[in-house]
């Protein structure tokens, strides 16, 4: 985008803001250098920066939302602020869309911190001391905006060619900020992908979608090295195996299954597992580089699931295809037969192919012409990028909270004083799901497809199984909550949670919590309830960075027990290393199972002092429940 006007002369730089004054009588020319790029065009009075330039007072004051050159601009107070001198487009612009915000791609397309025009004008304005608004409300230069006879309003592709222009005359001493639209994502800057034929600019499109450095990449560099050219491309193909499908579910209408919460925290977990498995399996095999063994040792069908399991297990790869691909088809579909649909597709998948060849080909090729220690050095960083995919695999909330437990659980200078917890996070055994805010009815919702699952799971995972739930726990919440604003909080959460739950109550767990047999029970199976909470200080075994629930299955405690010589000396060494680890002593509800004033229910949440709830919270909630006649279903 170039910028002009008397003298001077700016060039916007893709993606960038440009921010300058412009005197009465002057003339400011927005070209399009490279055709179909949106330019959102700010101005401001220079002496009263109130008033500004407002598309809907314009369009109001024009009576239409077409200009032409002659037309006059009007500010928020009615009054003209710019004139169209000469325009090459036919007035082919826009007054309705507000600027572009980092939000909207969050939420559109799962991109975070993705450059704005919301955020470029903010900066170009701010030399000149303007206050950040709430929003921007651009005349949005070059962008083809259409409204159909039903009243739809659709985004077509700009119909401004290289070297389009708009001349605009200020009316007044005014502040101008203009951006260059960084929106690649969509049509409305005609996906930043140069006319060439409708074919080629989809296989361009698919060039596009699989360069940018990800697992997949990584791990045919890592193959390629290791393994030579086929597998590598293979590793490819398994990765295109998975897009396809996803492509079919999009076509059909079926993927939105794949963002359900369930599934979602599946394929983070799940997917976070392989990328880690295979990143430490590259670097456990880094002298593997040589020789006809280990092309042997190298199976067709391992780099192929390899790929495949990248690709599928990735929910950012697949919001990825869903903003992407489902905006290219239903646009697509829109304005083009099916056939051309298909023909498009095929577009991608040939781009998609041809870099998976490229990759192979300069993996293979590191291969052939590489040292030992060069090919072991190429390894050993792919393997490590694939560690790091792989931790990055979690959204930021869920990364840090998954972080800090298996920082603190793993810690061997201040050891978790839970031998049982510690054995099981070092052997696999646990299991884990996100939740949304605890407060919310979605919680429960989560947490109870979550404990369906494992149910039936729960003993093949080993003999320390555990299912830890870390919960999104807004800054309101983890700063200002109290330990027994969180006691409430987790049973209310059990509560609700008990509610989704359709399954009798197990014949051989009493219902009446008082009982010292009694233990929380879903899918008829008990579990032992864990609580930790952020407001936990000197009780640091109960502290966790947000809310987290554990559910440990009964079972694991049939040798972890009073009446067994193991069970007594774990509890002894657990006790010592309680004195260690926390501030205060033991609390005094920490007793056996089943020993006659054991009250189970109590060891679930302990307070950071010594007290207790003197009746179960979760008979008072249900009891209130059913007295109301309440259902959390929604």
């Amino acid at each position: 985008m170039i910028v002009n006007h008397t003298s001077q002369e700016w060039l916007i730089p893709a993606t960038e803001g440009l921010g300058f004054q412009l005197a009465k009588g002057q003339v400011v020319r927005v070209t399009d250098i490279e055709g179909e790029q949106v330019a959102d065009f700010t101005a401001y009075y220079a002496n009263d920066t109130t008033e500004r330039l407002d598309p809907s007072v314009t369009m109001d004051a024009l009576h239409k939302m077409k200009v032409t050159p002659g037309d006059i601009l009007y500010s928020n107070k009615y009054r003209p602020i710019l004139t169209i001198v000469s325009d090459t487009t036919a007035g082919v612009h826009d007054f309705i869309n507000s600027a572009c915000r980092p939000e909207m791609y969050e939420v559109l397309y799962n991109k975070k911190d993705h450059a704005s025009c919301y955020n470029n004008i903010n900066q170009a304005l701010a030399p000149f001391g303007l206050p950040v608004p709430d929003q921007h409300y651009p005349f949005n230069l070059f962008m083809n905006t259409v409204i159909e006879p039903d009243g739809k309003i659709r985004i077509d592709r700009p119909v401004s060619k290289a070297g389009d222009y708009v001349d605009l005359r200020a009316e007044e001493d005014l502040i101008i900020a203009i951006s260059a639209c960084p929106t690649s994502e969509s049509v409305c800057n005609g996906y930043r992908v140069a006319y060439m034929n409708a074919f080629m600019t989809y296989v361009v499109l698919g060039l596009s979608l699989s360069a940018p450095v990800g697992p997949i990449n990584a791990a045919q560099l890592d193959r390629g090295a290791r393994f030579g050219f086929a597998q590598a491309w293979l590793v490819g193909i398994g990765a295109m195996a998975a897009d396809l499908l996803f492509m079919l579910l999009i076509y059909f209408g079926v993927a939105h299954f794949l963002t359900t919460p369930f599934m979602k925290t599946f394929l983070w977990c799940f997917g976070a597992f392989v990328l880690l498995y295979t990143g430490i399996d590259s670097l456990r095999n880094l002298k593997r580089t040589h020789g006809a063994s280990v092309r042997e040792a190298a199976s067709n069908w391992s780099s192929l699931r390899s790929g495949f399991l990248m690709a599928m297990m990735n929910p950012l790869n697949i919001l990825f295809w869903l903003g992407i691909y489902g905006s290219i088809l239903a646009d697509s579909m829109q304005n083009q037969p099916g056939s051309q649909v298909l023909w498009n597709t095929l577009g991608i998948f040939v781009g998609i192919l041809l870099w998976d060849f490229v990759m192979a080909t300069l993996a293979s090729g590191f291969r052939r012409f590489s040292n030992q220690a060069t090919l072991q050095g190429l390894s050993a960083l792919a393997g490590l990028s694939l560690i790091g995919f792989g931790q990055q695999n979690l959204p930021s909330w869920q990364q840090e909270a998954f972080t800090a437990f298996g920082r603190m659980i793993a810690d061997e200078g201040d050891a978790y004083p839970c031998i049982p917890g510690r054995h099981g996070f070092a052997s696999n055994n646990l299991r884990y799901g996100f939740i949304p805010d605890p407060r919310s009815t979605e919680a429960a919702q989560d947490a109870a497809l979550l404990l369906d699952e494992y149910g039936r799971i729960s003993r093949d995972t080993g003999k320390y199984a555990s299912l830890v739930l870390f919960f999104h726990t807004p800054e309101d919440l983890s700063e200002n909550a109290s330990v027994e604003e969180y006691e409430q909080l987790f049973w209310r959460f059990l509560t609700r949670l008990s509610e989704h739950d359709s399954s009798p109550w197990p014949p051989n767990i009493p219902t009446d919590p008082a009982d010292p047999a009694w233990e929380f029970c879903y899918g008829g199976q008990p579990y032992f309830a864990f609580c930790a909470t952020p407001a936990h200080e000197v009780r640091r075994s109960r502290h966790a960075p947000g809310f987290l629930v554990a559910f440990q299955p009964r079972w694991v405690f049939e040798a972890i027990n009073d009446s067994t010589a193991f069970g007594r000396n774990m509890k002894k060494l657990i006790r010592n290393k309680l004195a260690d680890y926390d501030s205060v002593p033991a609390h005094p509800s920490l007793k056996w199972y089943g020993q006659s004033d054991n009250q189970e229910w109590q060891q679930y949440f302990l307070r950071d002092d010594e007290t207790a709830p003197s009746k179960c919270p979760y008979t008072a909630m249900k009891n209130r429940i059913k007295a109301l006649g309440l259902k959390f279903h929604k």
